[in-house]
């Protein structure tokens, strides 16, 4: 579903008001904020994009715990979403995820469970929302599906052969970039978005000033070979 009519532009900041209501009652809402296309469509449009399909909603995960997490998941099922596709995970540290994928949501009652990705809406004719639960290492803020992440041709096969059935991908963000947010007013709702925004676009659509078509570029992975490892963690820039 595209933001292309003010029905859906509406439904879906009916979304965000739920799911910042839903972060202030978990104790995560300084660590919720809007990237990626979303961000691009507010500082360029100040709007949703047309043709953008859905909305990107990260989380600094190093900032808040995983009961707050899970309390913030079991409130959005109470409010009637549901979810699309998820990927929950063990987590090694707050630096790491293991490959240990947990799928029944039920287990989410574990300290030990941090999210790392799901997405989700509230009815078929409702906007679908992804949440990216972020975490710093090695100077980047990273995120990832956890147990793999994309197929091998969203990546240039020049400089990366990735195989899903051997290993995973995260993808990476200088941590300068998005470790510092600011509350601006979208649509009536105040909302949290990168402080330096501009800088965020720079790096993920170059030349974003100018409208054009395709998604974030992928300048900054890690080839995750094992999660319990962090020397077999490569960071490539492509």
């Amino acid at each position: 579903m595209i933001f292309s009519d003010y029905e859906t532009r509406k439904r879906a900041v009916e979304c965000m008001k739920i799911f910042y209501q839903c972060a202030e009652e978990a104790g995560i809402a300084h660590a919720l904020f809007i990237s990626f296309g979303l961000l691009l469509g507010i500082v360029r449009e100040k709007n949703f994009i047309k043709h953008d399909n859905d909305v990107d909603m990260c989380v600094l995960s190093d900032k808040i715990t995983p009961e707050q997490e899970v309390t913030y998941f079991n409130l959005l099922q109470e409010r009637e979403f549901f979810y699309a596709r998820e990927k929950v995970s063990y987590r090694l540290d707050k630096d790491g995820f293991n490959a240990n994928l947990i799928n029944n949501r039920k287990s989410l009652g574990e300290k030990k469970i941090r999210l790392a990705w799901f997405s989700l809406r509230k009815r078929h004719n409702y906007p679908k929302f992804c949440h990216w639960f972020m975490f710093p290492w090695n100077g980047y803020y990273w995120h990832t599906k956890a147990g793999g992440w994309v197929k091998d041709s969203k990546f240039p096969i020049d400089k990366w052969k990735y195989d899903a059935n051997t290993c995973a991908i995260m993808k990476g963000i200088p941590e300068n970039y998005i470790k510092e947010l600011t509350t601006i007013n979208f649509y009536g709702l105040d909302i949290k978005i990168p402080l330096y925004s501009g800088t965020c676009l720079d790096f993920y659509y170059p030349g974003w000033l100018i409208p054009q078509s395709g998604a974030s570029i992928k300048k900054i992975a890690c080839f995750v070979k094992d999660w319990h490892d962090l020397s077999t963690w490569k960071v490539k820039i492509l």
